[in-house]
């Protein structure tokens, strides 16, 4: 698999000269945020990482999953190095997927990042291991969010060798962020987020990475401090060169340009959550969804990396479908799925799904698509929540809705560039419809797995 080039790094405005433009594009009683779609992996990381380095008071980061491998030690040494400087900084992980070893926690905690687990796995309490937080959330400075389907990790960048995951995030300024910020202390605060408690040990590779001399190095850049009207103009022209370029090197198959900044008025986004770790005024995320789809007037478009659908969401599309709204959904195929047993649910349920009128089409790209994005009429939704049971049951999860009609074509635009031009339709009858010519056959042992999976789903569909 390759590694983000240069030429598919896309226009990027640094965080802190979108900060500038929403501070002066907009009035004291009229605020409103700065969206962009960010698809490409070099695009998505380097806008953490813009984030991260123009920090000026407090960075708050929520993962669900945290790898062992040089791309998160990148992204850990920038919060390092910010909190260094004096940034408060703030990294809340799922408890069975945090890829850090003690000695690196400690490492952190020596350079000031404070680091909490959400539910680590106690052997007293064995059903709590069920109830993860799935959320994928950077603020800054309770302003500049990132928020979609990526972890931190290699395979969620194109860089691993192994199976990569196709992924989308939104990059958000605005009154957003703050929604974002209160949600995450609240996550902070919850009786399930514990203190790490990481003990001295010999410090290997991993944590060398944060020695001050290496800090130096990897983030000197974020000690150079230009003027902001200086950072907006520079790269204003540097956005015009290569988005030249990214449209040149579209045509041979990669990814379009990340969408141009939009300007959202703040009413028309909401950040969204589960109400599981805590309680507030916002609606649950999923009755929200549920709400879009009893709202819809045209269509509903769905990506999902795993389609296990709940009663309640069945019913909703039934009835959707049953009024006339079109309704796609693209999830993996067999052979581009890396849980097979998300798939076996899948495929029990796609006979029901097709019969009411449902649009089903299965991804047949060499990586996992892993993105989590909707689009109803012209609302579009960003986030990492997952259309299986564990979303709706177990897992905590967030995205952003915005009501925008040139995003919410954006980001239509984006899922059939990237996906649905390499995915199959499967017709009423269950037949493959091959529009594209990219149908891929899983291997024989594969499907086997997956049919024998199957006779499971009755008693394990609640947790898929």
């Amino acid at each position: 698999m390759r590694n983000p080039s240069d030429r598919d790094r896309l226009p990027l405005v640094p965080i802190v000269a979108i900060l500038l433009a929403v501070l002066v594009l907009t009035a004291p009683n009229v605020r409103a945020d700065v969206v962009r779609l960010l698809d490409g992996d070099s695009a998505s990381f380097q806008a953490r990482l813009d984030l991260v380095r123009a920090a000026r008071s407090s960075i708050n980061a929520a993962y669900f999953a945290l790898i062992d491998d040089s791309l998160t030690r990148r992204f850990l040494a920038a919060l390092a190095n910010a909190a260094r400087r004096g940034v408060q900084v703030r990294l809340l992980v799922d408890g069975c997927h945090d890829g850090l070893s003690p000695a690196l926690k400690s490492r952190l905690n020596d350079s000031g990042v404070e680091v909490r687990f959400h539910n680590p796995p106690r052997w007293y309490k064995p059903h709590r291991t069920f109830y993860r937080m799935h959320e994928k959330i950077l603020v800054v400075d309770g302003e500049g969010l990132v928020v979609g389907g990526r972890n931190i990790g290699e395979p969620y960048f194109g860089m691993s060798r192994e199976m990569n995951f196709s992924d989308r995030d939104v990059l958000i300024v605005g009154p957003a962020g703050r929604h974002a910020d209160m949600y995450f202390r609240k996550l902070w605060e919850s009786k399930q987020a514990v203190p790490s408690a990481a003990r001295q040990h010999a410090f290997g590779r991993m944590c060398s990475i944060l020695e001050p001399s290496n800090l130096r190095r990897i983030t000197h850049s974020a000690t150079k401090r230009s003027s902001l009207a200086g950072f907006l103009e520079s790269h204003r022209r540097r956005a015009g060169r290569q988005r030249r370029s990214a449209c040149a090197t579209s045509a041979c198959g990669c990814c379009p340009c990340d969408s141009e900044p939009f300007d959202v008025p703040a009413c028309a986004v909401r950040f969204v959550h589960s109400d599981r770790s805590c309680s507030g005024a916002c609606r649950d995320i999923t009755e929200q969804l549920l709400s879009l789809i009893a709202s819809a007037r045209r269509h509903v478009v769905i990506e999902t990396p795993y389609l296990v659908l709940s009663k309640k969401f069945e019913e909703r599309l039934g009835a959707a479908s049953a009024r006339g709204i079109e309704i796609h959904i693209l999830t993996n195929s067999l052979g581009s799925t890396n849980k097979v047993i998300a798939h076996s649910g899948y495929e029990c349920q796609k006979k029901r799904l097709l019969q009411l009128g449902i649009n089903l089409w299965e991804y047949q790209g060499a990586e996992c698509m892993h993105a989590k994005c909707w689009v109803v009429d012209d609302r579009a939704v960003i986030g990492s929540y997952n259309l299986d049971p564990r979303s709706d049951f177990y897992d905590t999860q967030a995205a952003i809705i915005v009501c925008d009609r040139a995003l919410a074509s954006s980001l239509l635009a984006s899922m059939v560039h990237r996906h649905q031009s390499r995915s199959v339709l499967i017709a009423p009858g269950g037949t493959v419809v091959d529009p594209n010519g990219v149908r891929n056959d899983p291997p024989a042992l594969r499907s086997a797995w997956m049919h024998l999976l199957k006779l499971s789903v009755p008693l394990t569909k609640r947790h898929l």
